[in-house]
């Protein structure tokens, strides 16, 4: 916040109509009705598990709402529990399978808290060379889907519930891509409605029922998923055809012919490093 934005200069209406002026807004426009300031806060609870007790959102972390990624965040967190919580009651998984939740979701937190404070300080910048990007170069960059993915923070995890160390070289904590596949009967249809909501063991061009180590994952409720390549043709049920590359190109960029996936839809495993369920 810069030092004149306080409080007290914004309880009038002429206040406000000084601040809307700026922005070639006047009463032709819009009726003030209503108006208060606005504060934020950051904060965030050193820890996030305490037994039975488990926090999400914003009863977690507080971020301010340039990024618009406060929500976002508390989503994520409830995913993150969610397939942790099924995968305890319903497959029997040992509870400390929830003390991976908060290593995998605070970086991620941090660094969206991190973004939205960058972007609030271009946002909310009075002069100087904030000022010119944000009035004269934003609005060119912006059009750049290049530029508006490079400011995105990526949910990939860097540690966490994995067969390994997540690195360049193989797939693990990374999100999978999901494009449209074919199915046997000719249909094309989102990759991840192939595979449900628990997690999957997928082979490109390979059957990941047959490889090693893949069968572990039926005790957490796996289905198994056989990606044939583009030009290929989806022949039995568990089939599909990888129409537009992208799923090859990503597990072949990384080294793999066979995953675990999570029902969050990160890769837990893979056959370059370990099939095997973490533990």
């Amino acid at each position: 916040m810069g030092e004149k934005t306080r409080k007290e200069d914004f309880e009038s209406e002429a206040q406000i109509w000084e601040l809307l002026s700026a922005f070639g807004m006047t009463d032709e426009y819009i009726e003030i009705t209503h108006h208060a300031f606005y504060n934020h806060h950051i904060r965030m609870v050193d820890k996030w598990r305490n037994g039975r007790i488990l926090l999400a959102g914003d009863a977690a972390h507080l971020m301010p709402p340039w990024a618009g990624q406060g929500m976002q965040s508390g989503i994520r967190d409830a995913y993150g529990l969610a397939w942790r919580l099924r995968a305890i009651l319903k497959f029997g998984a040992d509870d400390a399978l929830l003390d991976s939740y908060q290593v995998e979701r605070q970086p991620h937190v941090e660094a969206m808290t991190q973004s939205a404070i960058s972007l609030g300080s271009l946002i909310e910048a009075k002069k100087g060379p904030a000022q010119v990007m944000r009035n004269l170069m934003m609005p060119i960059l912006s059009k750049s889907p290049k530029f508006a993915n490079s400011l995105a923070v990526s949910p990939d995890a860097k540690s966490g519930w994995f067969s390994g160390k997540p690195a360049k070289k193989n797939p693990l904590g990374q999100m999978l891509p999901q494009p449209h596949v074919t199915l046997k009967t000719g249909k094309s249809v989102p990759f991840d409605s192939t595979y449900g909501i628990d997690f999957a063991v997928i082979g490109y061009d390979t059957d990941p029922a047959t490889v090693a180590g893949s069968d572990a994952w039926k005790k957490l409720g796996a289905s198994y998923v056989t990606v044939r390549p583009a030009g290929s043709t989806a022949m039995r049920d568990g089939e599909v055809v990888d129409e537009t590359g992208e799923i090859g190109e990503w597990m072949q960029a990384r080294g793999s012919k066979v995953i675990a996936l999570r029902p969050d839809r990160l890769v837990a495993a893979s056959d370059n490093t370990s099939l095997a369920v973490p533990a």
